[in-house]
């Protein structure tokens, strides 16, 4: 869906994050695609960060998906793909 609030949450790199964005501002990734530019350095973390949907108020409409990032300069890119249920 474009124009979805996307919430990054947790902990990054010794540092508090708690970014939003929106779906659609990146279409490289498709229609509905949104990033988050983490650093200029890649940096293995395990469940630290999370990403989430949100609707217009704010309020959560997926809950919170772990993600993990990894050290190796070829896995720097983490791709989420949200499905909509039935």
């Amino acid at each position: 869906m474009f124009g979805i609030a996307v919430r990054l949450s947790g902990f990054y790199n010794g540092k508090t994050k708690n970014e939003l964005t929106v779906s659609g501002i990146a279409p490289s990734y498709g229609k509905s695609g949104f990033e988050f530019v983490l650093g200029a350095v890649p940096i293995a973390s395990s469940g630290q960060l999370s990403i989430q949907i949100l609707d217009q108020a704010g309020l959560p409409l997926s809950d919170n998906i772990p993600i993990n990032t990894y050290g190796d300069c070829g896995k720097n890119l983490v791709l989420v793909k949200f499905k909509k249920n039935p």
